[in-house]
């Protein structure tokens, strides 16, 4: 959630940002701005539901930020139920990699996949 909040190697003011610009975070995920007849900033996220600025350009010694009324959600199925099985989801996720190979030497796509509760502490490939 907080690299979703933030955008690398630029301190962009309000007066640098325009409406439908689409801007990649430093998570790999986009924001978009969108901005009204009226001036004001809006942040739509994955949700679709914006987020406004309420209080632009607050400069700092190494950026400038952008007061949101909202945290921005990267992925619109947060909060929902997941359908998937911790093996469908890890070995979807290329950040997974060597794990979901780990799983697949050690034939344990079954108990990764099962109805059974889990929690799993799955360490990305970085």
């Amino acid at each position: 959630i907080l690299l979703y909040h933030t955008v690398l190697n630029v301190a962009a003011s309000s007066s640098q940002i325009f409406d439908g610009q689409v801007i990649t975070t430093a998570s790999g995920n986009n924001i978009t701005v969108l901005i009204e007849d009226s001036g004001t900033i809006n942040i739509a996220d994955a949700t679709n539901r914006p987020g406004g600025v309420t209080n632009p350009n607050v400069t700092a010694d190494n950026g400038i930020i952008h007061v949101v009324n909202k945290v921005l959600i990267s992925d619109p199925n947060v909060g929902e139920t997941q359908t998937r099985s911790v093996y469908e989801i890890i070995s979807s996720d290329s950040d997974f990699e060597m794990l979901t190979e780990a799983i697949d030497r050690a034939d344990m796509v079954d108990f990764f996949s099962n109805e059974d509760p889990i929690t799993v502490f799955a360490p990305n490939d970085h």
